[in-house]
């Protein structure tokens, strides 16, 4: 796990040939699947290539998803309706773990950030706001793909179930979970997908 999760978080990759655009510190490059956050250290690149289009292979970082929004939240909600739903989450954690200030509980590396900071503290919340028949259904780190694309590097795979999707909700929209939990998650990861299931 030690070896997989040391990789440098910010890579070489192909980008397009289009101008980025500027946000303090970072770009933003439009490439096919999405955004690409580009990172500090091609910043200067970036910005001196970006008048003429030529960005052909520079440092960026992975496309930035680790937050849940509100809409993502509300059109969840309708399409999932009541009834169980078992959560799939797909974690690419950082290179080195990133508190934001003096964060009481920070823990040394991203690993224990999730699992001894994140993943604590999420069920310590759920117990104080009442919420049952929350359960860690699975935990894995992955070991190989075989039908994946070669950005599908995730580091492990997280399956957690609860009685519905409202509960779900009650946890995360929480303050609580803003103040104890997100922090470490933050910290933690750099990429991240969230998936809804039911049967």
């Amino acid at each position: 796990m030690a070896g997989r999760s040391s990789r440098a978080s910010i890579r070489k990759r192909k980008a397009p040939r289009r101008p980025a655009i500027w946000a303090g510190g970072w770009g933003w490059v439009p490439a096919l699947n999405g955004w690409w956050r580009v990172g500090t250290r091609a910043s200067e690149e970036f910005k001196r290539r970006q008048g003429t289009g030529l960005c052909e292979v520079c440092i960026i970082e992975e496309m930035v998803l680790n937050e849940m929004t509100k809409s993502a939240l509300d059109a969840a909600t309708s399409a999932i309706g009541d009834g169980p739903v078992t959560m799939m989450n797909l974690l690419w954690f950082r290179s080195e773990v990133a508190y934001e200030g003096d964060f009481t509980g920070a823990q040394p590396d991203p690993q224990s950030a999730f699992y001894k900071g994140y993943s604590v503290a999420f069920f310590k919340i759920v117990q104080e706001l009442g919420v049952e028949g929350v359960e860690a259904v699975y935990v894995s780190h992955r070991a190989a793909g075989l039908v994946a694309a070669s950005d599908d590097d995730w580091d492990d795979l997280v399956v957690v179930r609860f009685r519905s999707f409202a509960d779900f909700r009650k946890i995360v929209e929480s303050e609580q979970y803003a103040q104890r939990a997100k922090p470490h998650h933050h910290a933690a990861i750099a990429n991240w997908r969230l998936i809804a299931t039911t049967q």
